[in-house]
């Protein structure tokens, strides 16, 4: 003979009911403590007649057809006659108990223990508030629980405490379904959650918080700039620039000035070239190009850290500037009939100035990896370097007539457009660098002749650039479709160049310009206005 039994039944160690057609399975039931212990003998024809479920032989499918009413209508009256339906006949039942142990019926259960329903006499169903499933809330815990039948069936103590374990021993089940729905939704979120943190950090890795503040060539005039609070204002700083801004306000119109003068600079150097500089228009929000440590953000971080010197040692020589004035005197001669006078540029205040307001950010902790940070500081002291490169000797002749017999000489910077145009060239043999380890700490190295470390002359970049030929916005590419160019040209504004083979369409443009000029004495030049027709070329 083989037995089956119960959940309940088998983690109490319960002696098992025999079965006629030998099966073990067991089945798992869900519910409050009446309906977690179902008669299993109700499911099944019976071998025994004290086993036979009550209401006769079609009371399995009466009791099917009450439990998908209760659960659809949530009655608790159909529910309790699902539980009477589900309970066998308490006197047949095997096992030892005491005369004082008879089994309670599911009624009973519920209505023992105290708190929240009308008391009665032992046996009999006593009224509560009714919560989820028609079921008191002391059917969950008190000791009067619906499963007790079973622990005296077993024999395992009281009826009221063993309903009570059983009752326990279900919620339990409960919190860890629930929990492990939890989790299950957790593990259903946590993928999304790992993707949206490795962008981000993808992105903050490429941050170019250093050239921002080119942003403020966007500044309206109307904006005074003479008190501390309008530094909030400012567009593109990150905290210690606005620092710098409160605590040397007299310098930032002249900030302001450098941020124009670079994107004028980098529009006109690279205005034959397929990367036209348009991205640094976009201020403070710009495109991939520019934020990526590619070898056109090495060239705007060059150019703007040289301007920003720029500007103010010219500031200094103009007399913008109240915490300035000119430049040293050198120490050298200045040669056979000149003489050191005038007002040089303050150059090294300059760049004093120049390298705490546009390093700042990349001073600042978590502002991207360490490679990306590394390689911005070296491209901007390379704009400063070319800055210091541009310094020469500027003369003025005195004399009878201009005869030039003496000349007053000093130190003075070239034009910004100059200066690009020397970044430009180092833009074009700029290297590729990785970040590895020399000695104790890593240190940028060229890829390729990672033998040495990089000049301090020499632009660097970690990523290679798109050809730039089509319009694809999440590399930071404008595309040349439209773009002008020249039919007779060899350089890189040829129409084969800059239209990538694509070819080109011609037009005809009117302009006007001056023609047939003349000097009159003293001192004036008269010219006239001609018309002209000229053939241009635009990329297709």
């Amino acid at each position: 003979m083989s037995y089956r039994t119960t959940r309940i039944g088998r983690a109490l160690a319960l002696p098992l009911i025999p079965s006629p057609d030998g099966d073990t399975r067991a089945r798992e039931e869900e519910g409050t403590c009446p309906e977690s212990h179902r008669g299993e003998a109700a499911a099944d024809p019976p071998s025994n007649p004290g086993l036979a479920p009550p209401g006769g032989p079609g009371a399995p499918g009466r009791e099917r057809a009450l439990t998908r009413g209760a659960q659809a209508e949530g009655d608790p009256a159909a529910r309790a006659a699902v539980l009477d339906a589900r309970t066998p006949d308490r006197n047949n039942l095997p096992g030892p108990r005491g005369p004082d142990q008879a089994l309670p019926s599911p009624a009973a259960c519920r209505g023992r223990g105290g708190g929240g329903g009308s008391p009665g006499p032992p046996g009999a169903a006593r009224t509560e508030p009714a919560v989820a499933g028609g079921l008191g809330p002391s059917a969950l815990w008190d000791p009067g629980g619906p499963s007790s039948l079973w622990a005296s069936w077993a024999g395992h103590g009281s009826p009221a405490a063993a309903c009570a374990q059983d009752a326990r021993r279900d919620s339990g089940r409960r919190l860890l379904q629930r929990a492990t729905r939890r989790r299950r939704a957790t593990m259903r979120v946590r993928p999304q959650l790992c993707e949206a943190l490795l962008f981000a950090l993808a992105l903050q890795t490429g941050v170019c918080y250093g050239i921002k503040w080119l942003a403020l060539s966007k500044t309206p005039a109307a904006l005074a700039l003479n008190q501390t609070q309008h530094c909030k204002q400012l567009e593109g700083l990150v905290s210690a620039q606005v620092q710098l801004c409160r605590s040397n306000l007299e310098l930032m119109r002249t900030v302001v000035h450098a941020a124009r003068e670079a994107t004028k600079a980098c529009r006109r150097a690279f205005s034959d070239m397929r990367w036209n500089c348009s991205s640094i228009e976009l201020a403070p929000n710009y495109l991939l190009d520019l934020e990526r440590g590619t070898r056109e953000s090495a060239f705007v971080y060059a150019l703007s850290a040289a301007a920003i010197s720029h500007a103010i040692a010219r500031a200094c020589t103009t007399g913008d500037l109240p915490g300035c004035s000119c430049g040293p005197v050198p120490g050298e001669p200045p040669g056979p009939g000149n003489r050191w006078g005038g007002c040089a540029d303050n150059l090294s205040y300059g760049l004093l100035m120049g390298a705490k307001f546009s390093d700042a950010p990349m001073k600042v902790k978590k502002t991207g990896s360490q490679a990306n940070k590394l390689m911005r500081l070296h491209n901007s002291e390379v704009g400063r370097q070319a800055l210091r490169a541009s310094l020469e000797m500027k003369c003025k002749c005195h004399g009878v007539s201009g005869s030039c017999s003496i000349r007053t000489c000093w130190k003075g910077l070239q034009e910004l457009r100059d200066v690009a145009a020397d970044l430009k060239t180092r833009y074009l043999s700029a290297t590729k660098v990785v970040h590895r380890p020399m000695g104790t700490r890593k240190h940028l190295v060229p890829k390729d002749l990672d033998i040495r470390p990089v000049k301090d002359s020499e632009l660097v970049y970690l990523q290679s650039s798109p050809d730039f030929c089509m319009k694809n916005e999440k590399v930071g590419s404008h595309g040349t479709q439209d773009r002008q160019c020249n039919k007779t040209s060899h350089g890189s504004d040829s129409c084969d160049l800059m239209c990538c083979g694509r070819g080109y369409n011609p037009y005809t443009d009117r302009v006007v310009e001056r023609c047939h000029c003349k000097y009159h004495w003293c001192c004036y030049v008269t010219c006239r206005r001609c018309e002209r027709t000229v053939e241009r070329y635009v990329c297709k």
